[in-house]
């Protein structure tokens, strides 16, 4: 008995080693690869594009300036030469390179890119669809006037064409409703509502493809 007391005051506890979990940051995130922000004209997603590739280290990308960038020349002047319809042609074009890239990236789309059923197909497989949606008035304040508007030049014409493409943003996999928060407050509600509704979605898509 004495031997075995002996035995167990000599045997030394080993230290416990306690590993700090890593923070949750948003670089740590389960995001998917890839997010395309869906919206009117006018709704900030550039300015939110670039303000979220900046604080996840991902890459920006503006599909319109892509567009611009390959074919030499503004969109207004596209539409003005050759009409919209070889605008979207390259604009499915630009989607379909984007999406075969090994990239993580924030992309901006153009107002009527979303519209296409092709080009929402070739987005769901290639990220994730966020739906900025911003109240009318705003929109409506931000776009009169501004020339670089190749569709909309009258307070008549945005009504219609943000009234035809309405339904078809419904379609975004996630939506999120801003008003005159900065763009700062918007970027972390973006971030906040994918972590909430990536996984589910992602679930989702995987019970049925």
């Amino acid at each position: 008995m004495l031997a075995t007391n002996a035995r167990r005051a000599t045997t030394t506890r080993r230290p416990r080693v306690l590993v700090p979990r890593p923070l949750l940051t948003p670089e740590r995130a389960h995001l998917p690869e890839r997010l395309f922000l869906v919206g009117f004209m006018g709704c900030g997603k550039t300015t939110l594009g670039r303000l979220l590739a900046e604080r996840l280290h991902w890459e920006f990308v503006d599909l319109d300036v892509r567009i611009e960038e390959a074919a030499g020349m503004t969109i207004r002047h596209m539409f003005e030469q050759h009409g919209e319809g070889h605008f979207r042609r390259l604009e499915h074009e630009a989607l379909r390179a984007l999406a075969a890239e090994n990239n993580r990236e924030i992309v901006s789309l153009g107002g009527g890119a979303f519209v296409g059923e092709v080009n929402r197909a070739v987005i769901r497989n290639a990220g994730v669809s966020v739906w900025i949606d911003a109240p009318f008035r705003l929109l409506s304040r931000r776009i009169l006037g501004d020339k670089r508007r190749p569709m909309v030049q009258t307070a008549e014409q945005i009504n219609q064409l943000y009234r035809a493409r309405l339904p078809f943003y419904h379609e975004a996999d996630i939506r999120v409703r801003v008003g005159e928060a900065t763009p700062k407050r918007i970027a972390r509600e973006v971030l906040r509502v994918l972590r909430e509704d990536w996984p589910v979605l992602n679930e989702r898509r995987r019970l049925f493809p």
